[in-house]
């Protein structure tokens, strides 16, 4: 129920259903059309993925960013709420991109 596409230039664009956050665009609304995800403005993005109510993405240097359902342990993030923007996570996860 939501869609993502990455630019040639790594920068991310979402659209489609948007509770729990999982567009990253600080709120729930939906999106009927790609919208940039602003908070990852200045990085190449170069992966993402997304589950029901949460998504993940990766850098050209293998940092992960999660956003969306924080209810549960989907984003692994120890969070009591839901992520509304894209989060770094802690540490030294990387991933190979």
């Amino acid at each position: 129920s939501h869609s993502f596409a990455v630019t040639t230039e790594g920068e991310l664009y979402s659209w489609g259903a948007g509770q729990c956050g999982r567009l990253g665009h600080g709120n729930e609304d939906k999106q009927l059309e790609p919208k940039r995800v602003q908070a990852l403005l200045g990085l190449i993005v170069m992966a993402v993925s997304g589950g029901a109510f949460h998504s993940l993405a990766a850098d050209e240097h293998g940092r992960v960013y999660g956003w969306g359902d924080g209810d549960g342990a989907s984003l692994g993030l120890r969070l009591d709420a839901d992520q509304l923007e894209p989060r770094r996570y802690p540490g030294n996860l990387r991933v190979a991109v």
